[in-house]
């Protein structure tokens, strides 16, 4: 029996060592190059070699106006988009999760779109939507006689430039979030309803008490993701503004690609895309904290 078991993990580890190969040779190394490169002063357009200094990309970071500027826009914008992605998809959820509503999977199906078209795509036909000569979001709300003349959405303020991008984001990830929730209700026993209506409970201390609690894990998981993900938007930004006019839209991610491969700053750039991976790490820390921890 012991040389079967002996045998059978044997025999575990050869079907698992290709992945672990693949993971050594694709993600380990990379990642310890990468960070030992954000050690280093590099920049390839410059001839000079690469240079040991340390910490110091990181402690330059944080006097890098630029880099600060971009870190306060992209709080700004993944708050906004984590609100309205997880306020959306739990709406869109519940009302999906209705009796009344009939034919749940086509309905599903079709909401999935925004999630399914190309990144690029879709920020090219958003940019198209918030176009100051030919837009569609111009021609309805001239037409609804809310603005008297068609407006270049991206000229106004930064903060204002950066909710119309997070709309875009929002657009995109709401519809899966919603999947996520839909499931999560799925799963909630009926009877927690009846015995709550039978005790008197209105339908808002019914979502409170029953439905948030059911979904703390789905909430958890999804701000997670929605977070992650909004963090390191970049094509969507990229592609309706690119970083403008001048720095107005340019969040950290933007200014970790324009450091690291349009200066060529390879060392600053490592460092500043480290400093993302730690506030992520923080943030997924701190959800766990509120939505687990004190539950």
């Amino acid at each position: 029996m012991k040389i079967k078991i002996k045998d059978e993990l044997k025999f575990s580890y050869i079907l698992i060592s290709p992945m672990v190969v693949l993971f050594i040779l694709l993600g380990l190394i990379p990642i310890i190059y990468s960070i030992f490169i954000s050690l280093l002063k590099w920049r390839i357009n410059i001839p000079l070699p690469p240079k040991f200094i340390g910490l110091k990309n990181y402690f330059e970071a944080f006097n890098d106006i630029i880099f600060i500027s971009s870190l306060f826009k992209t709080i700004y914008f993944v708050v906004i988009i984590v609100l309205g992605s997880i306020g959306l998809g739990l709406l869109f959820s519940i009302l999906l999760n209705h009796k009344q509503i009939k034919a749940k999977m086509i309905f599903l199906a079709f909401s999935l779109i925004p999630w399914a078209i190309p990144r690029v795509s879709g920020g090219l036909m958003w940019k198209w939507i918030y176009d100051g000569n030919y837009g569609i979001l111009n021609a309805i709300l001239k037409q609804l006689n809310i603005i008297d003349s068609y407006k270049w959405w991206f000229m106004g303020s930064e903060w204002s430039a950066l909710f119309l991008c997070a709309i875009v984001e929002i657009w995109r990830t709401s519809p899966f979030v919603g999947l996520m929730f839909y499931a999560g209700l799925q799963k909630i026993p009926e009877e927690l309803y009846e015995a709550a209506s039978i005790d008197g409970a209105n339908n808002w201390q019914k979502f409170k008490f029953i439905t948030i609690p059911q979904l703390n894990l789905i909430i958890l998981a999804v701000s997670i993701l929605v977070t992650t993900w909004a963090l390191k938007t970049f094509d969507t930004v990229y592609v309706l503004t690119g970083g403008g006019p001048g720095y107005n839209t340019m969040i950290t991610y933007m200014y970790v690609f324009h450091q690291a491969f349009k200066y060529l700053n390879i060392g600053y750039g490592s460092a500043l895309a480290y400093i993302i991976v730690l506030i992520i790490i923080m943030t997924t820390t701190l959800y766990y904290k509120i939505l687990i921890k004190n539950k």
